[in-house]
């Protein structure tokens, strides 16, 4: 007989090992005998228990819709070569009269000018997703 009872629990503890867990997540049974050497329990939880009439306050959350926002980044900005056109060079001087004429410096040309590279900060548009998000308390 006693046999027949283990058995018949053991079966019951493998039933509720292997069935799914339900919304209420677990499974208990308890046997016992009113001797002082002999009594069995079994018990299975696969979540987490919170007794009767206990409530766990989770912070207040408000939905962030998507949207884009403007974030100020900083950049390096390359360096650039730019080619200005110097124009030719006159002086006015004085003849051996008097007379006031044009005389040639230099004749026009083009002169390459290197810039340096260097940082800014610049304003990036950047796609935030929609998000949860945990309010303060206050």
């Amino acid at each position: 007989m006693q046999h027949r009872t283990i058995t018949a629990l053991m079966g019951l503890a493998l039933v509720g090992l292997l069935a799914p867990a339900a919304a209420a997540d677990g499974f208990g049974f308890s046997f016992g005998k009113k001797s002082k050497s002999r009594g069995f329990s079994f018990h299975y939880s696969s979540g987490s228990f919170y007794a009767p009439g206990f409530h766990v306050p989770s912070a207040p959350r408000a939905w962030v819709p998507a949207h884009y926002e403007t974030r100020h980044e900083r950049v390096f900005v390359a360096g650039r070569t730019e080619t200005v056109w110097v124009e030719p060079r006159f002086e006015v001087r004085m003849d051996s009269c008097g007379r006031p004429f044009k005389h040639w410096i230099s004749s026009g040309h083009h002169q390459v000018i290197h810039h340096p590279g260097h940082y800014e900060t610049r304003p990036v548009n950047v796609w935030v997703p929609g998000h949860w998000q945990v309010r303060a308390c206050n």
